[in-house]
């Protein structure tokens, strides 16, 4: 089980985030991981996803600075808050339920996730 209420509460503290960096740095990223960009922020996506083969191996948020990615990627980010998980499937997150809610800016998204045990899909779901 990976705690990462201190990792979310850091994004949440930092200011001057917004869709078009999370866009610059999953431009960036995708270069490194080889990875293609799967994002609607028109639709009000909360997540810009890098996909290899169809597989996500990172996600970052358009909200705050905070990504989850694949444990092992050769990406290094500056100034993004970022949770390693061996999948995106496995139930290994927990974070306090107030710090969620108040980082995702929506009481509604933070009640869809079981905030003791949810995985980096669930987390995606709940915020879409």
């Amino acid at each position: 089980m990976y705690d990462v209420t201190s990792t979310v509460g850091r994004a949440g503290s930092r200011s001057h985030w917004s869709g078009e960096k999370a866009m610059s740095a999953a431009r960036a990223a995708a270069l490194v991981v080889a990875a293609e960009i799967d994002w609607d922020g028109d639709a009000g996506e909360d997540w810009v996803s890098l996909l290899v083969r169809g597989v996500p191996v990172l996600m970052i948020s358009a909200k705050v600075p905070l990504a989850v990615s694949l444990e092992g990627s050769r990406w290094a980010p500056v100034g993004i808050e970022v949770v390693s998980v061996p999948s995106f499937e496995a139930p290994l997150l927990r974070c306090e339920f107030a710090v969620l809610s108040e980082v995702l800016g929506d009481g509604r998204a933070a009640l869809a996730l079981d905030a003791d045990r949810f995985s980096a899909s669930d987390l995606w779901f709940a915020t879409v």
